[in-house]
């Protein structure tokens, strides 16, 4: 799937369809990829263990993820890096398709699947 089919299918999906996450998983299980669920392993989850499946990158590539922290430095927030914006799932409004600069929320990082490497 590429970048703008991806956005394609999912812009405008409500968000009690597909929250942050959710979409996360989605789009990684179109790209024939099984991540872990952020409900079973807890929030940090990545951004305590993520040098064992991901990456961590300062240059974001498509489909890579940005993870994003609440005051308490709590990843509270996720959304698939597509060029230089950001497809994600907001509360009350559904998947939107935004520059990356306006969550207005501490940006973690971005990660990068390792095994994405492995399959091309």
């Amino acid at each position: 799937m590429t970048p703008e089919e991806t956005v394609n299918k999912y812009l405008g999906m409500p968000f009690d369809k597909v929250d942050c996450w959710q979409l996360v998983q989605s789009v990684y299980k179109d790209l024939g990829f099984k991540i872990f669920d952020w409900e079973k392993t807890g929030s940090n989850h990545l951004v305590n263990t993520y040098y064992k499946e991901w990456q961590k990158t300062t240059f974001p590539k498509d489909f890579d993820i940005a993870i994003y922290l609440d005051r308490k430095r709590i990843a509270v927030h996720s959304g698939v890096v597509i060029g230089n914006k950001i497809l994600h799932s907001a509360k009350n409004i559904g998947v939107v398709f935004v520059d990356k600069f306006r969550i207005p929320l501490q940006l973690d990082g971005y990660y990068h699947l390792k095994a994405r490497d492995d399959n091309g």
